[in-house]
């Protein structure tokens, strides 16, 4: 290990889906640590997600939650302006980052995992 003069890149590396929370995340940690690498997933269907729950744990489950889903965008869209307001209060940012983020897409291995998402960082 040993004493990092700042010189070496970022020493925090993220993995986000595009959103509001995420956006938070990343400018405070750049923020409060400097420099950081954010790595964006790509976001999956709806109906990808759906299909992989109902192969794990049946359709009558994964409708369910998908419904929930569909519940909880309409409280989110209802309380959208107390959001704000917590955020404001707190000093909580929720623009996307200055700089550009990659996505994974141009990391992802035929079999789907991610490849090289980050370069180890020097010890």
């Amino acid at each position: 290990m040993g004493d990092r003069d700042g010189n070496d890149g970022p020493r925090i590396v993220v993995l986000i889906a595009d959103g509001a929370l995420s956006h938070m995340l990343d400018n405070r940690l750049e923020e409060h640590f400097g420099s950081i690498s954010v790595l964006k997933e790509d976001p999956e269907s709806k109906l990808a997600i759906v299909r992989r729950r109902a192969r794990l744990i049946g359709w009558r489950q994964a409708l369910g939650q998908a419904a929930f889903g569909l519940l909880q965008k309409c409280v989110a869209r209802r309380s959208a302006g107390r959001l704000a307001a917590i955020w404001r209060e707190h000093g909580l940012n929720p623009a996307p980052p200055r700089k550009s983020t990659p996505s994974t897409a141009d990391r992802t291995a035929p079999n789907g995992h991610v490849a090289n998402a980050a370069t180890p960082m020097p010890g």
